[in-house]
């Protein structure tokens, strides 16, 4: 009996949550300014390491992309929109209201340094 008060407990909640993501995500809006920012800095070992750190742990990407996210080449600026404002028709989350900016450019330097070591499309310069 009990378990079944758990179930419903959790179903609720799901469903709670559901509804209220349709209902406020197509309101939420980001400008091609703010997708098209360029990086503020040249990557460093220091901003690599934060962006591991980001991404094993509060950002929880590994939990969902494994160790190394990127399955096609990305430029670092589609990378950082992918991460920033989500990918349409997907159930990935848009991190923009969760992650500062500067954040999710550590990431994509940590991606970016993981996964594109042999091949990946290079940001122009």
């Amino acid at each position: 009996m009990r378990r079944m008060g758990q179930n419903r407990f959790w179903g609720t909640l799901v469903f709670v949550l559901v509804v209220n993501f349709s209902i406020v995500e197509p309101f939420h809006t980001t400008t091609a300014q703010e997708i098209n920012r360029p990086n503020p800095s040249t990557p460093s070992l220091e901003r690599i390491q934060q962006g591991k750190s980001l991404y094993v742990g509060p950002a929880r990407c590994v939990y969902r992309h494994g160790q190394t996210a990127l399955r096609r080449p990305l430029t670092g600026q589609e990378l950082f929109s992918i991460i920033k404002s989500a990918v349409p028709g997907t159930s990935h989350m848009p991190f923009t209201y969760l992650l500062s900016d500067e954040q999710i450019w550590d990431i994509v330097a940590y991606q970016l340094r993981e996964t594109c070591q042999n091949g990946c499309a290079r940001d122009p310069s």
